[in-house]
């Protein structure tokens, strides 16, 4: 098991390195996270360090803060998918052992940028809520490194399953999953954002009051007993007493993914197209030819492959929700040229096509070996973007309109959304094509 984890973990250095080396759009990706997770993490620790010492709820805060972030660690996991990087599938024929791969990869996910925001989170919380007594020290070292090696099962976990599910006949229901994960960090984070005049003492005492349940709640609650070596032990010992679980589903959940197909769709499937055949519907609008077949095939995807639907549905739905959450967080529309806002959707076209072409696999090949050329293709993307995000660029306006009142500015709002949409399908087209990236399906 150990030689197997370490050859895994040279392997994802390997393939680092190996990227660094290679393209320059890689170089900048690899780097970008790397300058990412620093920054992150040494705000993470400046912020930790000082509400540990400084704060009158810093034990509650502690408490709360090592569930919520093993809650959103899940939740995001499951909305990216599986990593790209060491693909569990790519691994099913190697003579390996349920538990060396299982452990083989979770060694691997160590190695990477994220490692260094986890570590620094976690002195942070060290520099915060260290105590004077040795004993002490030590229960909250372990503490730490309980809730790093939950943060890390409980996300692989997660992704594992999501992603097995994705390939099989529950592949509607990770769709689901992995798309309700995106959206709910990304509404938390809105209503939080919202509400900081609430964070009181009192608060943070009641989420503690209902924080302190979970395994990572008690380990907590361990850091903050450091006065109290005996009790402290307990409360370490009871949060980490699902981590042989953990270990456990996630040996199981990595088993099926690596068992599971890479691509899904192998089985039959019955439509109802009528007279038209495949081009019912709104495909019928597109324009016959390559260019409109291609489209089609592109929109057909996106919503029938779970990383793709989660793509273009978190896309909608930030994109869009962004200019309707906020107000409706804050109860009203005060502007009535806040229609206009409806219009943009730059945010919305990039995020769902600026990968278009690394998430096509095997169907890119085929389109151009059946002749398709560099113009083609990216008209055809473009096209794809624009019919996707063109029925909420007409709805959005609505809706801003009706809550404001600024019924005047939709004419303006809907011109502005011709102009976002064609414009930012171009740039998306263009990212795509400059910096196609290759990623599971799942």
């Amino acid at each position: 098991m150990i030689h197997a984890s370490w050859s895994l973990a040279r392997l994802k250095w390997a393939l680092l390195r190996a990227a660094v080396k290679g393209s320059a759009q890689q170089r900048i990706q690899i780097g970008l996270s790397l300058v990412l997770c620093i920054i992150f993490g040494l705000s993470a620790f400046g912020v930790l360090s000082t509400l540990g010492q400084r704060s009158a709820s810093a034990d509650q805060i502690l408490v709360v803060l090592l569930p919520a972030t093993v809650i959103a660690m899940g939740l995001l996991s499951s909305a990216a998918g599986v990593e790209s990087t060491i693909d569990a599938r790519h691994l099913a024929a190697e003579p390996l052992t349920r538990s060396q791969l299982g452990t083989g990869l979770l060694v691997s996910a160590v190695v990477g940028p994220p490692t260094l925001l986890a570590l620094l989170a976690g002195a942070g919380i060290a520099v915060g809520w260290s105590g004077s007594s040795p004993s002490g020290l030590l229960i909250l070292f372990l503490a730490i490194l309980g809730w790093l090696l939950t943060l890390l099962l409980f996300s692989r976990t997660m992704a594992n399953a999501v992603g097995a599910w994705s390939s099989g006949r529950f592949r509607q229901v990770a769709q689901a999953l992995a798309t309700i994960s995106a959206l709910s960090v990304w509404f938390i984070v809105q209503v939080l954002s919202r509400q900081r005049a609430s964070w009181t003492s009192q608060r943070w005492a009641e989420l503690a009051e209902i924080a302190k349940w979970t395994p990572p709640g008690q380990l907590g609650l361990a850091g903050t007993s450091s006065a109290e070596p005996a009790q402290a032990v307990v409360h370490l010992l009871l949060g980490l007493s699902w981590l042989p679980l953990l270990l456990w589903l996630n040996m199981i959940s990595t088993e099926r993914l690596a068992l599971s197909s890479p691509r899904p769709g192998s089985g039959g499937r019955k439509m109802r197209t009528g007279f038209q055949g495949l081009r019912s519907g709104v495909y019928a609008a597109l324009p016959h030819g390559a260019v409109g077949a291609i489209a089609a095939r592109t929109i057909r995807t996106k919503f029938r492959t779970p990383r793709q639907a989660v793509n273009t549905i978190t896309a909608l739905a930030i994109g869009a929700g962004i200019f309707v959450v906020g107000p409706l967080l804050d109860g009203e529309i005060g502007d009535p040229r806040t229609v206009m806002l409806g219009g943009l959707l730059f945010f919305a076209v990039l995020f769902d096509g600026n990968n278009s072409f690394g998430v096509d696999g095997p169907a890119l090949w085929m389109e151009i070996q059946a002749g398709a050329d560099a113009r083609v293709l990216a008209r055809a993307k473009a096209l794809s973007s624009i019919v996707v995000m063109a029925v909420p660029a007409l709805v959005l306006p609505v809706g801003l309109a009706a809550m404001s009142g600024g019924w005047k500015w939709l004419p303006a709002a809907w011109i502005l959304a011709v102009g976002s949409l064609m414009g930012a399908a171009g740039v998306s087209v263009g990212s795509a094509a400059l910096a196609p990236v290759a990623v599971p399906d799942s």
